[in-house]
């Protein structure tokens, strides 16, 4: 009688949502929803940081069911580390291109995993030498609806996307309304830079004066742009700023680059100014305010001009001035002044950015060499 009525028991069961455990004669319901506590593993702890070894992570639940296989449920995870690196979205491996030891945690709906793994990438010096940057060239204006999109996904890159990006604002005129842009001759140097890389509107962003993308990009599509670049393009220099003072009516800027393979390379440099004021334009946080906007270039701004070559290990320095004319700034304007000085590189097809650092007014930057 035991017997019937436990497979009477099942049958009723089984006509409800989920799965049976008939463990002493007890039937357990496993619900359809994924159930907290969460496991995370992964299945290496220790990674070559050469941007291409990969560690494969999974996330469990208490029914030891695998998640990220499920792709509707992978859509709501998240997989980050304490030093903001991600795994992408969507995808369950991480690369890493930095030296550190990263813990990671999951993210389903809101519930943390029970548990962080720790990843620890190694051996950057070995592939890369000097620390890269990579630069983002935002091709914008007060007028764009669409560019403050842009600018918040770059205000919301990981910590690791900002600590190897240099973000300049290349303001573009339309009827005369932005007060902010520079002109190449007859055209705004927004448009100029977006029209030489075939950008397709407002706004549009450039990657290491190479590539361009247009619209306003998600976050997580910048930061695989530049782990991409990084990977792809490792820096072969390093860059050195001696000093960013202002010398009679002109700020004089004296910069110095080493390269770690030998190469032909051409150092370019532009001025930037945080704080400036608009408020009839759309910025980022609608305050009218606008940051990281590019007030003066060199000559050799947009790609390799007139380098010189340089032997593996070997050193060059070059000097850059911008003359106020009339209207130096009062040291108190001079504070929210900045220089970006960056490295164009000679190569088959033409040139490509390799390294960038910026350098605030009356401070310098020595070299930074990967550990």
């Amino acid at each position: 009688m035991k017997k019937l009525l436990y497979a009477a028991a099942v049958a009723l069961l089984a006509a409800c949502s989920g799965q049976i455990d008939p463990e002493d004669d007890q039937p357990v319901v496993i619900p359809d929803e994924y159930t907290a506590p969460f496991t995370l593993s992964a299945d290496k702890t220790h990674v070559e940081a050469d941007g291409k070894e990969t560690v494969t992570f999974s996330l469990k639940d208490a029914y030891d069911r695998e998640m990220l296989s499920d792709k509707k449920a992978l859509q709501s995870i998240n997989i980050v580390s304490d030093k903001g690196t991600r795994v992408p979205r969507m995808q369950t491996t991480a690369t890493f291109i930095s030296n550190g030891t990263y813990s990671f945690s999951a993210t389903f709906k809101g519930e943390k995993s029970a548990n962080t793994v720790e990843v620890e990438a190694r051996n950057r010096a070995k592939y890369e030498v000097f620390h890269r940057n990579v630069g983002l060239f935002k091709c914008t204006s007060v007028w764009c609806v669409a560019c403050p999109s842009l600018g918040k996904s770059l205000h919301n890159l990981d910590d690791s996307s900002k600590e190897h990006s240099v973000v300049l604002a290349l303001h573009g005129n339309f009827n005369d309304a932005d007060p902010f842009s520079l002109y190449v001759g007859d055209t705004d140097l927004g448009s100029y830079v977006m029209g030489y890389f075939r950008g397709q509107g407002w706004p549009t962003l450039v990657y290491d004066m190479n590539v361009a993308s247009t619209g306003a990009a998600s976050t997580t599509d910048i930061e695989a742009e530049i782990m991409e670049r990084r990977v792809e393009s490792p820096a072969t220099c390093g860059i050195k700023v001696t000093s960013v003072a202002v010398e009679g009516t002109a700020l004089k800027v004296k910069a110095s680059l080493k390269s770690s393979t030998g190469g032909d390379y051409d150092l370019a440099c532009a001025v930037l100014r945080n704080g400036l004021e608009f408020p009839g334009g759309y910025s980022v946080n609608d305050d009218g305010i606008y940051d990281e906007v590019v007030v003066a270039l060199s000559e050799s701004f947009i790609g390799y001009y007139k380098g010189e070559s340089v032997e593996k290990d070997g050193e060059i320095s070059e000097e850059f001035s911008f003359d106020f004319g009339e209207k130096v700034p009062s040291q108190k304007e001079l504070d929210s002044y900045y220089v970006a000085v960056y490295a164009h590189r000679k190569i088959s097809e033409g040139s490509t950015m390799d390294n960038i650092v910026t350098c605030g007014y009356g401070q310098s930057v020595d070299y930074h060499y990967n550990d």
